[in-house]
């Protein structure tokens, strides 16, 4: 349960990920909750790790001429 301070007022309790309002889920959903929002975060630094390996295999690798087949000259 939410403490009340001696004022009366509930503590506010967010996400420390996203800083949406836990205030008033218990201990268990908030952890789901924070659990959620770290996998999400870890899923999106895969996918942006996996853009940017792709982007630098395609920024590197060398192509053939469409008419003659010969590979083209790549500058860094």
């Amino acid at each position: 349960k939410n403490k009340a301070r001696m004022d009366g007022i509930i503590d506010q309790v967010e996400c420390h990920i996203c800083s949406t309002n836990l205030t008033y889920l218990n201990s268990q959903r908030r952890q789901q909750h924070v659990n959620q929002c770290i996998d999400k975060e870890d899923a999106t630094r895969q996918e942006e790790t996996e853009h940017q390996r792709q982007i630098e295999v395609a920024r590197t690798s060398v192509l053939n001429c469409p008419m003659c087949g010969k590979k083209f000259k790549v500058q860094s």
